[in-house]
């Protein structure tokens, strides 16, 4: 929905007619002031009132989490997931989603999580959700700003044991093997 991330001009997806439409490409090359934003925001990093303004944005909740609500953004999604499942389908693969939480999951629901995993269960899509065996483990080791070597190691073996319990990707590792 956002044509910037960070000052940065992106590509961004949109449905006209029903189908997926790629807009914002090429991406614009107006965006010279950014390494002055950058700079500056590296300066303003030494002062504690950054730290400040961390807190504070943890504490609201800020999250770049689509809002569960956001109807625009749910149906983009959803047809760019048929669109893969579409792909798959069509080179025999199979398609499998997985949601890595973060340490927001740990205290908060998140409504994207219950939509995608709706939906694309609707539409015959493996949706693997590691969040609630994430939450079992102590956050401090899960997460040292992003994920720990614990904490990855923890996805690792969480998504491989989720991925072998599903049969049609049990069948394809055997037709690979």
């Amino acid at each position: 929905k956002n044509k910037t991330f960070w000052g940065y001009q992106k590509p961004v997806f949109k449905l006209g007619n029903d189908s997926l439409v790629l807009d914002n490409v090429p991406v614009p090359h107006y965006q010279y002031n950014v390494p002055k934003l950058t700079i500056a925001m590296q300066s303003i990093q030494r002062f504690r009132a950054f730290e400040l303004l961390k807190r504070i944005k943890k504490s609201t909740g800020a999250q770049f989490i689509p809002k569960g609500n956001d109807e625009e953004v749910r149906k983009v999604a959803l047809r760019i997931f048929e669109s893969l499942q579409q792909v798959n389908k069509e080179r025999k693969s199979l398609l499998v989603t997985v949601y890595i939480p973060t340490a927001y999951d740990y205290a908060n629901e998140v409504a994207w999580r219950k939509f995608l995993s709706d939906e694309l269960g609707k539409r015959g899509i493996i949706f693997i959700d590691l969040t609630e065996e994430v939450k079992k483990q102590p956050m401090n080791l899960v997460f040292e700003g992003h994920y720990s070597v614990y904490g990855n190691k923890l996805l690792a073996n969480i998504l491989y044991e989720k991925l072998l319990s599903f049969p049609e990707v049990k069948n394809k590792l055997s037709e690979i093997n």
